[in-house]
């Protein structure tokens, strides 16, 4: 019973890491019952944890041992979420999950639907190109290298003062029921040349 216990909620807080290799995942509607119900799981454990502590303190004999076991199954509960936390934490690299899924295909990029979220909440193409786009296509490119390669930069007004010079939508927010959207945001340097980029959501 304790081991399956245990496994269970190692599965529970294993969500927290599954977006990181499906990110469809988390555009699911149940995902977002996940993220409602991880709290209230996170303030129950803790819960039971002080009072299995406190009550493992004051009382002896059998009771003792139930308060014991009930403290441990806690913090290991805890322990667990923290692991999952880690894991997640470790396994970012820097961009929104699913992001090197492709490789970059001008004709997929420039499609009318790449922009598209696709039936089966997966993310869209250029989302999944975004790795290999930040990585070999924009470095060292100049301006119109990079218009040539991604299509014409949009000019959004929400961005028009942060001093990017491109502008290019990647897809809806990587998250169930998001009414917002994913922009690759592109600076130059005084060359005109590619400098960074900033993958931000309005």
């Amino acid at each position: 019973m304790r081991v399956a216990l245990i496994a269970l909620t190692a599965a529970y807080f294993s969500l927290l890491v599954v977006p990181r290799w499906a990110p469809a995942v988390q555009m699911a509607p149940p995902y977002l019952l996940f993220w409602l119900s991880l709290p209230v799981v996170l303030i129950v454990l803790v819960g039971l944890a002080v009072i299995g502590g406190i009550g493992w303190a004051i009382t002896r004999d059998d009771a003792r041992q139930q308060h014991r076991a009930l403290t441990l199954a806690a913090v290991l509960g805890l322990a667990l979420f923290c692991a999952a936390l880690g894991l997640r934490v470790a396994a970012s690299d820097g961009l929104p999950a699913g992001s090197r899924k492709l490789a970059f295909d001008r004709t997929a990029w420039l499609e009318r639907t790449a922009t598209y979220v696709y039936p089966g909440y997966d993310i869209t193409p250029r989302q999944k190109m975004l790795g290999d786009v930040v990585e070999t296509v924009l470095p060292g490119r100049s301006r119109q290298e990079i218009e040539q390669l991604l299509g014409p930069s949009l000019d959004w007004p929400a961005y028009k003062n942060t001093g990017r010079d491109l502008t290019y939508l990647l897809g809806p927010q990587r998250r169930v029921l998001s009414l917002k959207y994913e922009w690759l945001l592109i600076w130059l340097d005084r060359n005109g040349r590619f400098r960074r980029f900033e993958v931000a959501v309005k």
